[in-house]
């Protein structure tokens, strides 16, 4: 059975063009924008908008299509635009709003090594949780 939504999970974002650096990612799991972004070259993040063909970078009015990329679920630090950066110096990535219908993650109640949590999907009926979708080239998903 489907959810009714009332409202919108997607409320529009304002925010204007900045650097990556602006959402550290401590602590721990780190800042984001708020809605749908893209991680140019240099390390700005320019908000998106939803459009009929795709996305529209709100910054430079170009329409960007996700159908050549890996669709990857982030959550927690995986969602930085800092440590997004960093992973891909001078690459664009896109992260795009998404909404998880009947799932919840399920934290581990301990810490890697590195201070990171790992979470898993759980069957969670009636449950929405938003979340980031990161959109990868197929060599930038192989990279661990």
């Amino acid at each position: 059975m489907m959810t009714a939504f009332k409202g919108s999970l997607f409320q529009p974002a304002t925010w204007q063009p900045c650097d990556a650096s602006d959402f550290p990612e401590s602590p721990y799991p780190g800042a984001r924008p708020v809605g749908s972004w893209r991680l140019t070259p240099t390390g700005i993040l320019h908000g998106l908008q939803h459009c009929v063909d795709g996305w529209v970078d709100r910054c430079s009015g170009e329409v960007i299509s996700v159908a050549d990329r890996h669709l990857v679920l982030g959550y927690g630090s995986n969602l930085s635009p800092s440590k997004l950066a960093s992973k891909y110096r001078g690459e664009e990535v896109f992260v795009l709003r998404s909404a998880v219908v009947g799932w919840a993650a399920a934290w581990c109640n301990a810490r890697r090594s590195q201070g990171d949590v790992v979470a898993t999907l759980v069957p969670a009926p009636g449950h929405v949780e938003v979340h980031g979708v990161i959109a990868v080239t197929r060599e930038q998903c192989r990279r661990p």
